[in-house]
């Protein structure tokens, strides 16, 4: 389904993490105002060092795509059962995403965008020294 695919892909870029902070996603620690919803991550990642703790990721309200945040809550809150992450699959039975499909998901969008997934980026060495 496109629709879970195309919410990641958003997630994925507004907030410049990989796999495994999107997976961590949960209602449970989820912020939902007006103006901005706040994701506060409580499970450690690869990339957490010991004794810190990974700051509040904060989407800022984007008046058109509010109401698909909105949307989006109320499609998956009916679906779930016992599960309070954030992306769940869409097959049943419905339950938490893995990085590994969440990843699936990111490369079928850049696909069907047209993007070649094969290309790799390549990074000037002078920007690398900023």
């Amino acid at each position: 389904m496109i629709f879970f695919e195309g919410v990641t892909m958003l997630l994925a870029i507004l907030s410049g993490q990989r796999l495994q902070p999107l997976k961590a996603f949960s209602v449970k620690s989820m912020t939902l105002t007006d103006t901005k919803c706040v994701f506060q991550i409580n499970t450690p990642l690869k990339t957490t060092r010991p004794g810190r703790h990974t700051s509040a990721l904060e989407f800022c309200e984007y008046t058109p795509s509010y109401d698909l945040c909105i949307f989006f809550l109320n499609l998956t809150s009916t679906l779930k059962s016992d599960c309070d992450q954030l992306l769940i699959t869409y097959s049943k039975p419905h339950r938490a995403t893995s990085s590994v499909i969440i990843g699936c998901w990111l490369k079928t969008v850049m696909t069907k965008s047209g993007i070649d997934k094969n290309l790799v980026l390549v990074v000037p060495e002078q920007l690398l020294l900023l």
